[in-house]
């Protein structure tokens, strides 16, 4: 029997159908799947087909700082997705910055404080796996405190070798030591631009820049343009204003700011992120110009907070390294145009140690497993049940070693003994680690400023199970790679 011209017409359209449904099936779930190549590789091409890559790094740069960087937030908050709850996992420059390039927590790449970076490994870095899957790469500004051997993995790079000068700055520039009279932010501006530029006439490889700007960090010293630039006020908030801290440890309690001064630190800092402003507004205008600003996948971030004067803390050396929200807490944002959602917000606790998982994925390689990632890809849908913090002691600050969990709920601390283990000159080992000094507990709905130490209020009806968070917490302080939290 001929089959009616209506009947192959029907079945026609169907077979269509079930074809484009199939072919729409098949591209979710690919692309749901990720796939990947062998470790340390790329699926992508000899000379890579993966988005650019951009991260904008600051130095000790508190949250909610910025009200006066209106085109950053455009760019960042409106083009792309804002972090409400994103933290460092060890509140200092060097350890964080390894952190951001390794995606491993600090007892695991080594670099637990900013004196003893020598033994940073190179290739356990996203540039090392970018540069070697055909990415041109590029590092501006700082790197890790005082540097000394050789920089790998970047075609082209000015280091800030541990100055902290805006003006008249130390730098080394492609091996070459020199000398850079210009205001340390405007410089970068313009190496990033030239960064660029020169990129564009490779067009065929995607790149990496690394753009790390020395402000808000000591001294504050503003560009001429903002020496007297207004700021918004400031209020402080209960954590600032905090008259009691016997329930803290001794480093806090024997801790006085002077709230005046908390004020003027502000303002320096706030003037100093005014040119950062325009270097961000300059380098995202120069991708639109250069039609890659829709294949960049790029961050914005701090590498730590700072206390002005919370819970009594004021200083370089006491705003930072502490276990309390504003010293772990950081303004972080993501955006890659068509990929990732623009004005969005994401609740999720993260943390800079889901900076190099992200990137790989982005760009579609799988590390070797030598080097196990310990934090997550942002592009999947997790969710963290708690945040690891962690702090190594050195002789230099008062600042004792301590390590911490954190929950949208709660937040347990422990405080160890920070007596050295023979003189004073050698590393503070694991031995001397395991002694706990002080314990701290916050109900953060409660108290939100950390103002009231629950496992020191003299009652325990309200104590929490100490014994579970101290298992949980000693073994995080241990975790590699997927048993990490």
């Amino acid at each position: 029997m001929t089959p009616s011209p209506a009947r192959i017409r029907v079945t026609l359209r169907g077979w269509i159908t079930l074809l484009v449904v199939a072919a729409l099936l098949l591209a979710f779930f690919v692309d749901l799947a990720r796939p990947r190549t062998a470790a340390g590789t790329s699926r992508t091409d000899a000379f890579g087909s993966g988005p650019n890559i951009l991260i904008v790094l600051t130095d000790d740069q508190r949250i909610g700082s910025l009200s006066v960087m209106p085109r950053t937030r455009s760019w960042f908050g409106q083009g792309g997705t804002k972090f409400t709850h994103a933290y460092v996992t060890t509140p200092q420059c060097c350890p964080s910055r390894s952190t951001i390039m390794t995606g491993e927590y600090a007892h695991n790449h080594g670099v637990q404080n900013n004196d003893e970076t020598s033994g940073f490994d190179q290739n356990a870095t996203i540039q090392r796996y970018l540069h070697d899957n055909g990415y041109r790469t590029g590092l501006f500004g700082k790197f890790l405190n005082s540097w000394h051997g050789d920089l790998l993995y970047f075609d082209d790079w000015a280091m800030n070798n541990g100055s902290h000068r805006y003006y008249d700055g130390r730098w080394i520039v492609n091996g070459t030591p020199e000398v850079i009279e210009e205001y340390s932010t405007d410089y970068l501006d313009n190496v990033s631009q030239t960064f660029l530029q020169d990129s564009e006439s490779q067009d065929e490889r995607p790149w990496y820049l690394y753009l790390s700007v020395l402000a808000p960090h000591t001294p504050f010293t503003a560009e001429t343009d903002y020496e007297n630039a207004p700021v918004p006020r400031w209020k402080p908030d209960r954590g600032v204003l905090e008259v009691s801290r016997k329930d803290k440890p001794g480093y806090v309690r024997h801790s006085h700011a002077d709230i005046n001064a908390a004020y003027a630190v502000r303002k320096k800092q706030l003037r100093t992120l005014m040119s950062v402003d325009d270097l961000v507004d300059d380098v995202m205008n120069q991708l639109e110009a250069l039609g890659e600003a829709d294949n960049t996948l790029a961050f914005f971030l701090s590498d730590n907070g700072y206390l002005l004067g919370d819970h009594g803390m004021l200083g370089p050396v006491a705003s930072k390294g502490n276990p309390y929200t504003a010293s772990i807490k950081v303004p972080m944002y993501m955006r890659w145009p068509g990929e990732i959602r623009q004005g969005a917000v994401d609740n999720r606790q993260v943390t800079n140690v889901d900076l190099a998982p992200t990137i790989l994925d982005a760009a579609g390689i799988t590390p070797d497993p030598e080097y196990p990632l310990d934090g997550r890809t942002l592009f999947d849908p997790w969710q963290r049940e708690r945040v690891l913090t962690e702090y190594r002691h050195t002789p230099k600050t008062r600042t004792p070693s301590w390590a911490s969990l954190r929950t949208p709920r709660y937040q347990y601390i422990e405080t160890y003994d920070w007596q050295p283990i023979g003189t004073s000159d050698e590393v503070y080992g694991d031995a001397g680690d395991q002694v706990i000094s002080f314990h701290e507990y916050y109900d953060l709905k409660k108290d939100p400023w950390q103002n009231h130490n629950i496992l020191d209020d003299k009652t325990r009806k309200n104590d929490p199970d100490v014994g579970r968070l101290h298992r949980m917490l000693d073994h995080d302080r241990h975790c590699r790679g997927a048993d990490c939290p």
